[in-house]
């Protein structure tokens, strides 16, 4: 067997991948119905695992709550959007179509066996504890436990986020409405035990279910998350405008993708932007290609730095760009988050170029634009919090810890403005933590471990390393000492770059 060959996956595991799949496709299918959505079940999923563990519920209850949490609005799919979003009271016979929601959810998630115990769970999600809920009208007791405590959590969402005809509602404001309802439409000893566990989340950390390591304090939560679902829930609707890929990259990796590509050619291509022109002759003029200051035009930059660094330069500097600020504060973490994007750049290109795959130049371009979903965020939410109060200082880690679960998603959605492929968007999407198999795509386990090999040589604003690197560095056939001359090969043309640009 080849050193780089991946075993066939076992029947169980291939089941597991293909479940998951089909959890992400329905729950892509609710997301894509409004940007509402967006968000929404993976929110109301993990706030009810971590009510169900405050309840000490059993760990069968629990998972069962959580797949129920992130489905059951997938017959939300099969309501028009002029009765989602009306503002006014809803027709009976409006009305009667979203009533029908919890049973089409069910009918559409019936054939999937795996799903069964989890069907009670969404049919009764809009039942009323005084019975007067849909669809059956069940009373009390009769509703499963685990739909009581969806209804509650889903309420609670909704009445805290922003939606197109109001406003949202403090948590303190929400928890009043959901105290005005108990014993009507809320299990009235569940709305004590909510009100209980929200008081308790906001003294103590917030635990993520997918992630208990990286633990978030409640109020950063409360202030920063809000604000970061403020913007991407704007930037789904269209309202916030982003910049444009810089479009030299493109021109730059096409224009040597030919094998006989002329230095005429290439210098065309940059000689276009004026920026880029002027720090590459500035770079090819640094110590690392001889200094002196001998070189005045593109033509001769290339000529002393070779096509293959002064593609590599030329789009590191071009990507330069989006990581400014006018904040003093903030432009020293912009720079390391540049230092960190060219680092994953150089570390992805070269695993590719040690498993001689097709895909380096493109692993690149994926190295340098798989942190664009933080940079974004963070310039966004420090331009708010600086108009709020400008006397105020801004704490930049506060704020680092409420993009990093969301900036990955985000910035997989703005690839997907620019137009890049799908199998691109998916590789940044999950970049931070993939779920890794035999059935991963190459480009995912390459850019995940690329992200991680920075950490090692001090080019990450992280320090720890994922115990799934060793797997994901198993299942692409690396050895340690391959491993290692990675890094050194990467280290040496990142000091280079930095150095240089």
């Amino acid at each position: 067997m080849q050193k780089n060959s991946r075993p066939d996956p076992g029947p169980s595991q291939e089941h597991a991948h293909i479940f998951k799949e089909i959890i992400r496709t329905l729950v892509s299918v609710v997301e894509h119905k409004d940007p509402f959505f967006n968000g929404h079940s993976e929110r109301v999923a993990t706030q009810c695992v971590l009510f169900s563990r405050h309840l000490s519920m059993s760990r069968d209850l629990i998972d069962a709550i959580y797949l129920a949490s992130l489905l059951y609005d997938i017959g939300m799919v099969y309501v028009p959007l002029e009765i989602i979003h009306k503002p006014g009271e809803l027709s009976p016979a409006e009305m009667a179509l979203i009533k029908e929601h919890p049973k089409i959810a069910e009918q559409i998630l019936s054939n999937l066996t795996n799903l069964k115990n989890i069907l009670p769970i969404i049919r009764h999600h809009h039942e009323a504890y005084a019975g007067n809920g849909y669809p059956d009208g069940l009373k009390g007791e009769a509703i499963p436990v685990c739909a009581r405590i969806l209804s509650i959590v889903d309420s609670f969402d909704a009445m805290t986020s922003e939606r197109p005809h109001r406003g949202m509602l403090s948590e303190d404001d929400a928890l009043v409405e959901i105290r005005k309802n108990a014993g009507t439409m809320f299990d009235p000893r569940l709305v004590e035990e909510f009100v209980r566990f929200v008081g308790l989340r906001k003294e103590s950390p917030v635990e993520r279910p997918a992630d208990q390591h990286n633990e978030t304090p409640s109020h950063v939560e409360n202030h920063i998350q809000k604000a970061v679902r403020d913007i991407v829930e704007a930037f789904n609707r269209g309202h916030i405008e982003m910049p444009v890929f810089p479009g030299i990259i493109q021109k730059i990796r096409q224009t040597t993708s030919s094998a006989n590509v002329a230095i005429d050619d290439l210098a065309k291509v940059i000689e276009q932007d004026p920026v880029v022109t002027l720090r590459l002759i500035t770079a090819s003029n640094s110590v690392h290609y001889g200094g002196a200051g001998q070189i005045k035009t593109v033509r001769q930059a290339i000529a002393r730095m070779g096509i293959n660094d002064t593609k590599d330069i030329a789009s590191s500097i071009a990507m330069k760009s989006v990581y400014t600020s006018g904040d003093a504060n903030v432009r020293s973490l912009m720079e390391k988050l540049w230092q960190h994007s060219i680092a994953t750049a150089y570390m992805a290109h070269t695993i590719a170029l040690k498993l001689r795959s097709s895909d380096a130049e493109m692993l690149f371009l994926l190295g340098l634009t798989h942190d664009i979903g933080k940079v974004l965020l963070l310039h966004s939410i420090i331009t708010i919090f600086s108009k709020r109060d400008k006397n105020q200082p801004i704490d930049i880690e506060e704020i680092l810890s409420g993009v990093q679960p969301v900036h990955a998603t985000f910035g997989a959605a703005l690839l997907r403005r620019w137009g890049f492929a799908e199998n691109l968007i998916k590789a940044v999407a999950v970049h931070e933590k993939p779920d890794i198999d035999s059935q991963t795509p190459q480009i995912v386990l390459i850019l995940f471990l690329a992200n991680m090999f920075t950490r090692r040589i001090g080019c990450s604003l992280f320090t720890d390393l994922s115990p799934d690197a060793g797997v994901a560095s198993m299942l692409l056939g690396l050895e340690a000492s391959q491993i290692v001359e990675i890094m050194e090969e990467a280290k040496q043309r990142i000091t280079e770059t930095i150095s240089s640009v």
